[in-house]
């Protein structure tokens, strides 16, 4: 299948990277890829991709766990680049700078 194109700039974790369609339209969730910027319905799904019970790179940034999001890695070089990470305990790394840049976001934008 061909990938759409955008007119414009939209964050790819919230419609097919195939189809374009979003969480409502293709059944409630869409499955989000944990380390590339990609998303896919149920439709297309790479058969590789391996879904994760939870997501802490993402957990770190604050951002809440969704009812329409299911975190996968979606294709085996996604899952070969988070093994690696994970393996050479770079991935605690990024999680640590995700919490970090978190932290620092919250504190220069509380209100007065």
């Amino acid at each position: 299948a061909k990938m759409k194109e955008f007119a414009k700039w939209g964050c790819l974790h919230h419609r097919c990277i195939v189809c374009d369609r979003k969480a409502g339209a293709v059944g409630g969730a869409l499955f989000r890829c944990v380390a590339c910027p990609m998303a896919h319905c149920d439709d297309h799904l790479s058969e590789d991709a391996r879904i994760l019970s939870n997501n802490k790179i993402y957990e770190a940034l604050g951002y809440p766990s969704a009812s329409n999001t299911i975190h996968v890695l979606c294709s085996k070089e996604c899952i070969k680049w988070y093994e690696e990470k994970k393996e050479n305990k770079e991935l605690d790394t990024v999680i640590e700078e995700n919490k970090n840049e978190y932290q620092k976001f919250i504190q220069e934008n509380k209100p007065e």
